[in-house]
């Protein structure tokens, strides 16, 4: 059905088959699968909302005392250079 789906996308929209264009999913293996065999120069990234979720699982998983997990991630994702992304690392390491 996925595949399907994205044949079909290229077919009506001939230039995005050639284009670098980014599609964000949830990894879920089917649309993975669909977007690299009918999409193989598409950039392919995880949503946000999707590895905020990945962060607070590992966090419960591990037992890891880290608070407002949600907030920590997505201000380092915030960040505009590694060097604001450093600071703001050690910052919340120092807590």
């Amino acid at each position: 059905m996925h595949r399907e789906f994205f044949d079909t996308t290229c077919q009506l929209l001939r230039n995005w088959e050639s284009t670098k264009i980014p599609i964000i999913t949830d990894r879920e293996g089917g649309i993975v699968n669909a977007i690299s065999q009918s999409l193989p120069t598409a950039q392919h990234v995880l949503g946000w909302n999707y590895l905020l979720q990945d962060a607070k699982y590992y966090v419960k998983a591990h037992g890891c005392e880290v608070d407002n997990v949600r907030d920590t991630v997505r201000n380092w994702m915030l960040c505009d250079s590694q060097e604001m992304h450093e600071a703001a690392l050690k910052d919340k390491s120092s807590e």
